[in-house]
């Protein structure tokens, strides 16, 4: 009798099945499901052996006095060996025999230990992205800016933003993430419509080449709590054609709160793409200009920075945006603050809470009679550093707006 045909002789449909002892891969309870045997293992050896273990998926570390690294690096090797769990012992970071663990010679990784492909500084207290992978990134880049090649392929772009994102955890600030967009618009980008970059992907691959090679590592606060050193308020105003700025400044080493109030001028706007709002770039106009005065007063300190927009704090805290214009507002800023080393809080304020409000109107009197101290940043000075303020795109399409 066929197998496909009852005992009648009619066909039926063959169907084959397969029992699957794991978790399909992309699922989410995949994840869920998976980590609950490192949860098991981090209690045991919390519980039983008091060892101070973590774990991220499938990559465990410990952190335990030079006294006790040995045995505690010992025994979780073979209480996961006791539970069948298998691991790859190539990449285990444990200390060699041969080695006295009280001499100078014992430095890694016990002071630097990489941790998912991150080094830990625990004598520099900070986390450095591996020199091989630094020289590994700059490598593929400059490859693909070669003049032979220039080409990125939707597939290649989509690896690169990866690794890239990931390198962004090891730097100091949101560096580099607005120049996430480009690599993000090739990597869902129809293949057939060219493989070479335009301008938007080299600018940003460029930019990627000086944080590689310049960036600060990110830093393991000693301090985590405590007051901050200075507090900024910021405010932009934007009523038809008139457009301000303003910022009020308060330091514990200054006698007086400083404030500053500025225009915008046209030739900035005119950088901008048009919108039928420009508040969020002029909020965030405000901040730049503000950390550019007061940057260099606060090298190396905590400042909270309070911002009336929630559209422009949710923009300079995730680091990226949609558009152009707001991407290079963002990359300046967190420029700016690599730059002078700054520990940065930003949060938002209301606007009846604003101290900045008035200044940000050209209402300084108030400010004066305060005895507050008046500045007066050069705008235009800053808007011609490195096209700050929005360089026009080649891929921008400008288009008229009514009432420009």
């Amino acid at each position: 009798m066929n197998p496909n045909e009852d005992n009648e002789g009619i066909p039926h449909p063959y169907v084959e099945y397969y029992i699957m002892n794991g978790h399909c891969f992309g699922f989410t309870n995949a994840v869920y499901n998976y980590c609950r045997r490192p949860l098991a293992l981090r209690f045991v050896l919390r519980e039983i052996f008091g060892i101070m273990t973590d774990d991220y998926v499938d990559d465990r570390w410990g952190i335990e006095p030079r006294d006790t690294i040995e045995s505690s690096y010992r025994t979780t090797v073979n209480v996961t060996r006791l539970l069948g769990i298998q691991t790859q012992d190539d990449k285990a970071q444990g200390p060699p025999e041969t080695i006295d663990m009280n001499s100078d010679d014992a430095k890694e990784p016990w002071t630097r230990p990489e941790l998912l492909g991150v080094i830990i500084d625990l004598d520099r207290h900070e986390a450095q992205i591996k020199p091989k992978r630094r020289e590994l990134l700059l490598g593929e880049i400059n490859a693909i800016l070669e003049p032979s090649c220039r080409k990125l392929s939707p597939g290649q772009a989509s690896k690169l933003r990866g690794k890239l994102q990931f390198t962004t955890s090891t730097l100091f600030g949101r560096t580099g993430r607005a120049y996430m967009r480009a690599l993000a618009e090739r990597q869902y980008e129809n293949a057939k419509r060219g493989l070479a970059i335009n301008e938007a992907i080299e600018e940003a691959l460029r930019g990627w080449l000086h944080i590689l090679e310049n960036g600060r590592p990110r830093p393991i606060p000693d301090r985590p709590g405590g007051p901050a050193d200075a507090v900024l308020f910021t405010d932009g105003s934007s009523e038809r054609d008139v457009k301000t700025i303003g910022g009020v400044f308060f330091a514990w080493w200054r006698e007086a709160p400083s404030a500053f109030s500025s225009s915008v001028t046209k030739r900035i706007v005119d950088h901008w793409i048009p919108r039928k709002s420009d508040i969020t770039m002029v909020e965030l106009l405000a901040v730049v200009l503000a950390v550019y005065h007061y940057g260099p007063e606060v090298l190396g300190k905590r400042v909270i920075i309070l911002i009336d927009s929630q559209a422009a704090l949710d923009a300079l805290i995730k680091g990226y945006s949609r558009k152009d214009d707001t991407c290079h507002l963002i990359t300046v800023f967190w420029t700016l603050v690599h730059d002078h080393n700054i520990t940065v809080y930003l949060d938002r304020v209301s606007t009846d809470a604003n101290i900045s409000d008035g200044v940000s109107r050209s209402k300084v009197k108030e400010a004066i009679a305060l005895g507050w101290e008046i500045e007066h940043p050069d705008i235009e000075e800053v808007a011609g550093t490195d096209s700050a303020f929005g360089r026009e795109k080649a891929r921008v399409k400008r288009r008229p707006v009514a009432g420009r």
